[in-house]
Formats: structure tokens, sequence, C-alpha cells
């Protein structure tokens, strides 16, 4: 049975028997009612009665009392009987004539019927006693038509209030139930490989909230499904184009082999020189995917070293010159405080300044400038714990390139992501947006922060922090004593 139905059903039982418990209590409660406005009516009548009999003895009219008791009797049906007697026992007044005069102790009184009376006094002392009698029968039988009458109105109206309610019940399930359908639809939907299927639902409570949380789910699976789509044309890209290339070398070799000359040593020398390098770039590859798979992992250790920033800096810009000057790019290092000194460990910061400069290199047009420097700390909103420390180095890598755009920007660190329309503007090896993951990792490691400053058009600066260590002199890049992990490609 579906969950609509089962709490329709649940909420309207409960309505059924809410409904039937008042009616039972307020009937309940009405019979006890009408008796004790009955019971409230026979005192007064017998006040009444009282009185006038009070008066026909001070006016020593027996005749009044008769007429009064007879008349008494008519008005009332489930009265027996009506008498007034003397101290002595006489009957003075009785609703039937022929008891008048009679001994009072002569009058028996039915089984089924209850007397009230009181004792009237003149002066002081007793003058008559004053009853009547009431059917009991008559008496249950007027309360139950009365009772029964308003049985059926509260019948009537409690119908019309179950009936409302239960109309509301279901109403009320329905708007549970159908969100929930609709999610289920929603998730079977994304199960089936439609991930731009989103919920509409105009809701401030749970429901809502559950809605617009299942909404940015499918928002970020989309995400992730076209960081996989761009991840894999870029793996394929970069698997398969060295890999052609080798294979297009080694069919050539094979074909010259067959007719050899004097320059096909020359020849493939120059053959072995490419196939080389493309062997290194998938090498390189490799490790970057491998790198970020044991970061995530945290199985690479990290070595804290006292480290003088500039001679690291200028090996750094040394190392790209040759291919800053191929792409028609000016790589400056900005000139740094003798004995400006971070605690990193040299290695990752080595790997952290070549996977910026790489970065620089490849979305910097020709005629561009890439600077390599640190800064004093001051005030930033992308690392206000970092921004007036004086314990920290803040490190830059600035271009003139194409620039992040803002919206973009947030993600830019994220693994295989690259900002839209950027690999077209690319020439040569795209990249599978692992570099600045990485890079990310390894800044993190060390205990600093890394940004981005950057408009499409104005290019890019990324900064990262290190923590400040006033010692010259940086270790090589592998120092003598210090320990590495041998599961890591990132040192």
């Amino acid at each position: 049975m579906k969950l609509r139905y089962q709490y329709a059903l649940w909420l309207s039982a409960l309505i059924v028997a809410a409904v039937l418990g008042t009616s039972l209590c307020v009937d309940l409660a009405e019979r006890r009612f009408l008796q004790h406005v009955a019971t409230q009516r026979d005192h007064t009548t017998l006040n009444a009665l009282a009185h006038i009999t009070k008066d026909a003895l001070l006016a020593n009219d027996d005749l009044l009392l008769i007429d009064y008791a007879q008349l008494l009797k008519q008005n009332h049906p489930d009265m027996a009987y009506v008498a007034i007697t003397s101290p002595e026992g006489v009957v003075l007044a009785h609703s039937d004539p022929q008891w008048v005069g009679q001994p009072a102790a002569a009058h028996r009184v039915p089984a089924d019927v209850f007397t009230r009376q009181t004792t009237l006094s003149l002066g002081g002392q007793p003058a008559a006693t004053v009853s009547f009698g009431i059917w009991q029968a008559v008496r249950q039988r007027d309360i139950t038509q009365v009772a029964t009458q308003a049985r059926g109105w509260i019948w009537g109206i409690g119908f019309g209030i179950l009936s409302v309610t239960l109309l509301a019940a279901y109403w009320l399930a329905r708007s549970i139930t159908s969100p929930i359908q609709r999610l289920e639809q929603a998730a079977q939907a994304i199960g089936e490989g439609h991930l731009d299927h989103r919920i509409t639902l105009r809701r401030q409570d749970e429901l809502g909230r559950l809605a617009q949380a299942f909404n940015g789910m499918a928002h970020r699976l989309g995400e992730l499904n076209r960081l996989k789509d761009e991840f894999v044309q870029a793996v394929t890209h970069e698997l398969r184009s060295p890999l052609g290339a080798i294979s297009s070398f080694i069919h050539l070799m094979q074909a010259e082999a067959q007719r050899p000359t004097e320059t096909l040593v020359t020849t493939w020398l120059g053959y072995l020189q490419r196939m080389q390098a493309n062997t290194e770039r998938l090498t390189r590859f490799i490790n970057d995917v491998l790198d970020v798979a044991k970061l995530e992992e945290q199985k690479v250790l990290c070595r804290l070293v006292p480290c003088e920033l500039t001679p690291v800096m200028t090996e750094m810009a040394e190392l790209f010159q040759p291919q800053a000057t191929e792409r028609q790019l000016t790589l400056t290092v900005k000139e740094t405080p003798h004995g400006v000194s971070a605690l990193a460990d040299p290695d990752h910061l080595r790997h952290i300044l070549t996977n910026l400069l790489s970065n620089a290199l490849k979305f910097t047009p020709s005629g561009g400038t890439i600077t390599l420097g640190t800064e004093e700390a001051s005030p930033s909103s992308e690392s206000p714990e970092h921004s007036k420390d004086p314990e920290w180095i803040r490190v830059c890598v600035e271009d003139t390139g194409m620039g992040v755009p803002r919206e973009a920007q947030g993600a830019i660190f994220d693994r295989f992501h690259q900002v839209p329309g950027s690999r077209a503007q690319v020439k040569g090896p795209k990249g599978t947006g692992l570099g600045l993951t990485i890079a990310k990792a390894l800044v993190e490691l060390q205990g600093g922060r890394i940004w981005v400053d950057s408009a499409p058009g104005q290019g890019s600066r990324f900064t990262f922090t290190l923590r400040s260590q006033a010692v010259s002199t940086c270790p090589s890049a592998t120092p003598p004593n210090a320990v590495r992990p041998q599961e890591s490609h990132v040192s």
C-alpha cells in the first residue's frame, strides 16, 4: 500500500476514534445533565407547592389546595400523585379527590414511584407535609427522548466534522507524500543517468529544504560527470598522443631499416630523442595521477627545514627559461631581501613552483610576462588567517595570461577541473587539471594556504603562504638525512 493511503488511513482512524470518543462522552455528560435538571425542577416544584400550601392554610382554603394539586399533576405527565397531609396523618388535599380526608397511611406508593416531600411549619409548629411522586419509567423515557434528539444533532455535527477532517487528512497526506513521490521519481531519473533532472518544489519546510539539497546533489553529480568526461578525454589525449608518436617512430625505424643509408643513425637518433620526450611526457602524466592519489590518502611525508627562497626561485626560473624563450615570454624573479627564508620541504616547494610556472607558461600568450617573487603579509580576504601574521611569507607567481573568471575560481583547485574554454586556447599539451590540485595539497601539507586573484584578460596571480624562518641557505633537493616515502612520486 502506498504511503499516501497508509498515512490517510491512520489519520482517518485517529479522527474517527476521536469523534466517536467525543460523542460518547458528550452523550453520557448530557444524560447526567438532564438528570440534574430534572432534579432541580422537582425541587423548584416542591418549593412552589409548599408556598401555595402555606397561603391556603393561612386563608383556610382547602379547595385551593385540591385544585392546585390536580392542576400540578395535569401539567406534569411524569407525576404519579400530589398530596398534602396534616400533622395528624390526614390527607388535606390530593390530586385524586377521593383520598381527601382519608388517612395518609392508607395511601400506598407504587414501587416504581419515587417521592419528593418537605414539611411545612407555621408559627414554629408543623403545619403540613407536602409531597408528590414521580414515575421513574416516565422520567427516564422523557430523558431518553431528549437525549436521543440531542444525540441525533451530535452525530450529525460529528459526521460533518468527520467528513471535512477526512478530506483534510487525505489532502494533508497527499501534500506530504506527493513531494516524496517526486523525489523518488527524480532519484530514479538520476539513477538512470538523467543528471540534468531537477525538482521544482516551492515549499519552505523540511520537504522544500530536502528538494533543494537533492537538486544540489544532482548538480554536483552533473559536475562530477562532466569532469569525468573531460578527464577521460584529457587522459585519452595525453596517452594516445605520445603513444601514437612513439608507434609512428617505431614504424618509421622498421621501414628505414630495410633500406639503410649513411644518415640512418643520425635520423634514428632524432627519432629516439622524440620517443624519449613522449615517454617522459607519459611518465609525468602517470606520476601526477599517482601523486594525487597518494596525497588524498595522506601517504606523502613532509620534512620541514629552513629554506632561503631566493635561490630556489632563481633555480626554478632558470629551469623554465628555455621554455619561456621558446614561447617568447619574459620570465623574471623579483628581488627579495637577503635572508628571507621559510620553513618548507624543499622538494615540495620546487614541485609547487613547477606546477604554477607550467600553468603560467601554458596560458600566457607570446609577448607576455611571468613574475616570480615574495611579498610581505598584508590584508587579504582570501587568506585572513595569514594576512597580518609576520610568521608567514607569501610567494607569488603572476602572469599576464588569459585570466580566470571569478565564478570559476572557487573550483580551479579541484581535481581534473579546467576553466571552460581554456583548452581551446592552449597550444601543445593541454594538461589534465591535476597540477593545481597537487600544488594546493602540497601547500596545505606544509601548513600554508593558496589562492588566486584573477580576472578575464588581466592575467592571474597565484599566491601561497609558508611559515617564516630567519635562516639562510636552502638544502639540496634531496638532503642526505631526509627520509622520503618509497610509495609516492611526490618527493
